[in-house]
């Protein structure tokens, strides 16, 4: 427990990097096929990489070579997950250090404009980013926190659209991992409790546009 409350006072002073911090560095922004990328890099380093790449390079791939700070995120292709966006990539550089939750709000915002939310990666996660998401459901009055099902609609049988692959929730609740096989742990109280209580069984969803309204107004947010 002392390891996360250091970790949640490290991401409250990393919060405070917003665009007032970037410098000479802008975000850039994609919607391409309905993907949702987002890069932070310096505007030379992107024009270097134009116009020394080879003319087979696509922007993406400049963008990935250019930046410092990348997060990617698809919409769920596993189930309805109620039509959210799924984190499918996140990484900062080690000078951009400070800009993560940056991305994520902008990831976040953007999901919730163009579909129903944010979601966690629901195939892996590092435990930094578990605390994150626990960080959005805890500490973040702003953020709606909306609760999934598992795929197997135990929470709301008669609804489908909230079924989600779960299996990282179970896992990850305090690192006790419920075994849906073993019949002396029933679903029904030891599961469920696990499912509403972690952090990655949610759809998180933004309640205004502030990161990205202050990019902009910034002259900080570049759309690809």
């Amino acid at each position: 427990m002392t390891l996360l409350r250091e970790y949640i006072k490290e991401l409250i002073r990393e919060a405070a990097k917003g665009p007032e911090s970037l410098g000479n560095m802008k975000v850039y922004l994609s919607r391409d096929d309905g993907d949702i990328e987002i890069w932070i890099a310096d505007p030379k380093e992107v024009d270097y990489w134009k116009n020394n790449s080879s003319k087979n390079l696509g922007m993406t791939s400049i963008m990935n070579r250019a930046s410092i700070g990348i997060l990617s995120a698809v919409k769920s292709d596993e189930a309805d997950c109620l039509g959210g966006y799924e984190i499918s990539w996140a990484h900062v550089d080690d000078e951009a250090k400070g800009f993560g939750p940056m991305l994520y709000d902008i990831a976040m915002e953007t999901a919730t404009a163009e579909g129903s939310g944010l979601l966690p990666d629901r195939r892996n996660i590092s435990s930094d980013a578990y605390s994150i998401w626990n960080y959005y459901a805890t500490r973040r009055p702003d953020v709606i926190t909306i609760q999934l099902d598992d795929l197997s609609g135990r929470l709301t049988p008669e609804t489908k659209g909230d079924d989600c692959p779960q299996w990282l929730s179970y896992e990850h609740q305090d690192g006790y991992f419920w075994d849906e096989e073993n019949e002396e742990t029933p679903w029904d109280p030891y599961g469920k409790d696990i499912l509403l209580q972690s952090p990655l069984s949610k759809l998180y969803k933004s309640t205004g546009s502030p990161t990205l309204d202050a990019l902009s107004s910034a002259g900080r947010l570049v759309k690809l």
